[in-house]
Parts: C-alpha cells; sequence; structure tokens
C-alpha cells in the first residue's frame, strides 16, 4: 500500500515495531511482515490517510506527516505492551518482597528485564528521531 504527494530525491527507512515502511518525499511504500500486529497497521494506515487531508496541517512536508503517522501508532503498540507489563512486574516484585527468592522468580525477572529494555531502547529511538527529523523538516521550511 502507497500514499503519494509531490517529488523530490530522498527516502527514510523506517523499521519500527509492527511498521516498516520506505518514506519518500511523495510517497510511502508500507512493507507487510509476518510478525506484524495488524490491529496496530490498520490503526496506523487510518491516521496517515486523516494526517494527509488534514488542512490544518498542510504547510508540514509530506514525510513528516507519515512519519508522525508512524511514531504515534508505535507510541500506541509501545503504551499497550508496557499495560500489559506492568502487572506482571508488580506482581513478581511483590514475590520478591517475600524474600523467597527461587529460579523461576529469577527467569520472570530476566525475561521482565529483556522486554522493558525493549520498550526502552524503542522508545528513545523514536524519540531522537523524530526530534532531529523536527529540526531537519523546520530548516528545510526557513531555508
Amino acid at each position: 500500500m502507497f500514499f503519494k504527494k509531490k517529488s523530490k530525491e530522498s527516502a527514510i527507512l523506517v523499521n519500527l515495531e509492527h511498521i516498516k515502511a520506505l518514506i519518500k518525499p511523495d510517497e510511502v511504500v508500507l512493507f507487510e511482515t509476518i510478525d506484524a500486529d495488524h490491529y496496530y497497521q490498520s490503526l496506523f494506515i487510518f491516521d496517515l490517510q486523516e494526517r494527509l487531508h488534514d488542512p490544518s496541517s498542510a504547510n508540514l512536508p509530506f514525510e513528516l506527516k507519515v512519519f508522525e503517522s508512524i511514531l504515534v501508532s508505535v507510541g500506541y503498540g509501545l503504551r499497550d505492551q508496557l499495560q500489559k507489563l506492568s502487572p506482571k512486574v508488580l506482581s513478581l516484585l511483590r514475590k520478591l518482597e517475600t524474600n523467597r527468592i527461587d529460579r523461576d522468580t529469577l527467569f520472570s525477572i530476566l525475561d521482565l528485564s529483556k522486554k522493558l529494555t525493549k520498550y526502552n531502547f524503542f522508545l528513545s529511538l523514536s524519540l531522537s528521531f523524530y526530534l532531529k527529523n523536527q529540526f531537519f523538516f523546520e530548516l528545510i521550511q526557513f531555508l
């Protein structure tokens, strides 16, 4: 699936969580993957269509609208993952308060630690990439 707009010579390749896309100045190409969550992909496409047709964001470059939609979609996915992980972490912490640490508890800690590290990595990566591109697009509009 792709959306088109205007034409320039550059592209941004995005591989974040459930979205794999190639963002060009005049189009976005979405790649379907086996492990993708179709629910979040559908929400992303709906949000993208809304942003592209929103007259209040007419002055924003096409690439920024697309990338903003990607970050919003990835953010919602990460928020939902965190909401699923939080009860598990709290349960595990309560278990640790009883001073009964067994092998299963340690494996659970390791598993949750990996998931939380992944969550933190994607969140910081998304934020830093967005801020860098926001600055870039504002600089282009200024020039």
